[in-house]
């Protein structure tokens, strides 16, 4: 669920903030980090949109099992020396020649679950439906 949508909801909108205080993951204090710290006032900016996967748990109600950012950025392609070697590189320059690209910001679960709660190919997959939606919603192909 999208953040933006989840904070609007009126049956979910008090959850969420302390589910995001709750977040945790111990293996990266960075993504962790992010949800807690940026990710409400990358949404308010519109530098990225942040999806929450939301599990039902009988102690607090609503919890994050995992959460992904996705960010629109300006990409190109550059061949290497090995002609068949192409390389996709993000750039800052507005006068370059560019596409546009879509850029998985952030990805990660909770530490509390384990992957047989959600697996990175179910996160993957779900990435995918979004940024497909993006696609279509945008005109792209």
């Amino acid at each position: 669920m999208n953040l933006r949508e989840a904070l609007n909801n009126d049956v979910l909108k008090d959850f969420i903030p302390k589910a995001i205080n709750r977040f945790n993951i111990t293996s990266s204090e960075d993504v962790t980090g992010f949800l807690k710290g940026k990710a409400i006032n990358h949404m308010n900016i519109n530098l990225s949109a942040t999806y929450l996967f939301l599990v039902f748990d009988e102690k607090f109600g609503i919890e994050i099992l995992a959460y992904f950012t996705l960010v629109n950025n300006k990409v190109f392609s550059v061949k290497n020396a090995n002609e068949e070697d192409r390389k996709i590189i993000f750039i800052d320059d507005d006068n370059a020649k560019h596409q546009a690209g879509i850029l998985i910001a952030q990805l990660g679960r909770n530490s509390k679950y384990i992957s047989s709660d959600i697996n990175i190919d179910g996160i993957m997959n779900e990435i995918m439906i979004v940024i497909k939606n993006i696609i279509e919603i945008g005109g792209g192909r």
